[in-house]
């Protein structure tokens, strides 16, 4: 599945580097885009039905959560990893905001992905939200 989504982008990546904006500026349509790869919710681990022992027959796994992960793909971004999965809950953390590196223990939240998205927007400070998260770690 990956190797298919990351082709395309890459195809996309392609074709906007290659599509002048024709203002005069020089800039490609890639030099203002962004995409973004939403993943899946996480899932809790399983529970059990209500009034019944946890066993085989009475385990349910359709519990969401935002313990998940996302892909924003960006000229204004610097290319990277950040954050990471602790191997013994398989949670996500999420990662230091100046320097990039993972932070064990960190939870990044709403806010954080969506002044994620802004900057890679080339949106930072007074351009954006007032409640914009700084990420200097970003930053191309």
């Amino acid at each position: 599945m990956w190797s298919r989504i990351l082709d395309v982008a890459d195809k996309l990546i392609t074709l906007l580097k290659l599509t002048d904006c024709n203002d005069g500026t020089g800039e490609t349509m890639w030099d203002r885009s962004t995409i973004y790869i939403a993943t899946d919710f996480g899932r809790d681990k399983v529970r059990n039905t209500p009034g019944q022992a946890l066993d085989a027959t009475s385990a349910i796994s359709t519990g969401h959560n935002l313990n998940n992960g996302n892909v924003i793909l960006s000229p204004n971004l610097k290319p990277g990893v950040y954050g990471g999965v602790d191997n013994a809950t398989l949670n996500t953390f999420g990662f230091d905001r100046s320097t990039g590196a993972p932070a064990p223990g960190t939870v990044m939240r709403e806010g954080d992905i969506y002044s994620a998205v802004l900057r890679s927007l080339g949106w930072k400070g007074a351009d954006a939200f007032a409640g914009q998260i700084d990420i200097p770690a970003l930053d191309s």
